[in-house]
């Protein structure tokens, strides 16, 4: 399980810090060049956990869960399993 607070690199370094963003994506891409969240017969499952930053409830999980797969696949030909989706308390 690897925590991507958003898909969007403005939004990840606001919540993690400067730079966070595109250590998050190279360790993703690395992950996937060994196998997992790739559909191989090893079934090296990878799932990412979505935490929003502020007081309010995230989207639906389901439309979440394409929205990430639809923007790391096109931008960064990054694949995964399955989004976790948690609420920080303030």
């Amino acid at each position: 399980i690897c925590s991507l607070p958003c898909y969007s690199k403005k939004n990840v370094n606001r919540q993690r810090g400067k730079g966070v963003f595109d250590k998050s994506i190279q360790a993703l891409i690395d992950l996937n060049e060994i196998g997992f969240g790739t559909a191989d017969d090893r079934q090296l499952q990878l799932d990412l956990v979505y935490n929003p930053i502020g007081a309010f409830l995230p989207p639906p999980r389901e439309q979440l869960e394409a929205d990430y797969k639809r923007e790391l696949k096109e931008l960064f030909e990054i694949s995964f399993d399955s989004l976790h989706v948690f609420n920080n308390l303030p």
